[in-house]
This record gives structure tokens, sequence and C-alpha cells, in this order.
């Protein structure tokens, strides 16, 4: 429904009715239409961070690992791409209202970035000397504005794989370990 009519559009009655439940069994799972978009993303970020583990043992360099892990995300959620053109848009258009759903998402998100960053360094190819907490946030910016990109251009990747290839070439060199 919202790839069709926007966020703004369906009514909380409409929703509960294509969904073929009453309007008080819908508030029952869902405070808000915002909590519909949050839990069907974090159910689609819960599907891509399975896998999140392999590119911690992939085969560096670190550029190549990145934009594998980013082609793969883009893969998953090529067939949601409608959806995720609402998400952003709502993201970005009402983002203050959307802070505690945001963190509530980031919850899911940031644990296997964290993981994948820490073993990235215990396997030497990150700088010791990096945060893990900073690489993550660093690379969560770098991934979101590829989103954003990709929602406005897509339901291609290959503009949006271009720009985060650009993006993360500097952070992946900035963090790399050389050895001597």
């Amino acid at each position: 429904m919202f790839s069709e009519q926007g966020f703004e559009a369906p009514t909380i009655e409409q929703i509960a009715a294509a969904a073929d439940i009453g309007k008080g069994t819908f508030y029952n799972y869902f405070g808000s239409k915002e909590e519909i978009l949050v839990a069907f993303m974090i159910e689609v970020e819960a599907s891509t961070v399975k896998r999140l583990a392999r590119f911690a043992e992939a085969p560096g360099p670190l550029e190549t690992i990145f934009c594998e892990y980013m082609r793969y995300q883009f893969r998953l959620k090529r067939r949601y791409y409608p959806f995720v053109q609402v998400f952003l848009a709502t993201l970005i258009r009402h983002g203050p209202q959307m802070k505690s759903h945001i963190i509530r998402m980031q919850e899911g998100v940031d644990p296997p970035l964290q993981a994948l960053f820490t073993r990235l360094k215990g396997r030497k190819l990150i700088k010791t000397s990096a945060d893990v907490q900073v690489l993550v946030h660093t690379f969560k910016c770098i991934h979101l504005g590829a989103s954003c990109l990709w929602a406005m251009t897509g339901p291609s990747i290959k503009p949006a794989m271009h720009a985060f290839a650009l993006q993360v070439a500097p952070f992946a060199r900035s963090i790399e370990r050389r050895t001597p």
C-alpha cells in the first residue's frame, strides 16, 4: 500500500482493512504507521545481516569486501525497491519524528557491523588504532548515502554502486593496515 500510495495517503483504517483486521487489532501490534515501516525494514535488515559474517572472512582488500557487502545488500533489497523508496523518503521528510524508531532499527544493524569491523581488525586488515564505533558510524553514513541515491536512481544498482565505491575507497585506504 505504501509503495503504491506513498506514506501519507493510507489511513490506519485502510491499512487495517487491507490486512483484513480491525483497527483495534492493528493497534495491538503497531502504535503508528511509522512502526509498520520500521518493523518491515528491521525484518529486511535482519535478513541481510544474517550473512554479514561471511564478509568478515572474505579475502581483502577492504574496499572489495565493503563493495561486495553493499552489492549484496542492494540485491537482497531489490525486490522491496518501492518500499525502500517510501521508507527513505519518510525518514528524510520526518526525521525528528522517526528518531525513536530509527534508534530501534539501529539496535539490530549495529551489532553485526561491530562484529564485522572487529573481525577485520582481528584479521589485521584494519589498523589496530581504529575505533570500531567510529568505523561503524562512518560506514553507515556512506551506506545511507548510496541507499538514498539508489532510491532516487534505481532500481538499477549501478549508479549507487559507483558512488559507493568512490566514497568507500578513501575510507578503506584510511583504515587499512599496511604491512611493512
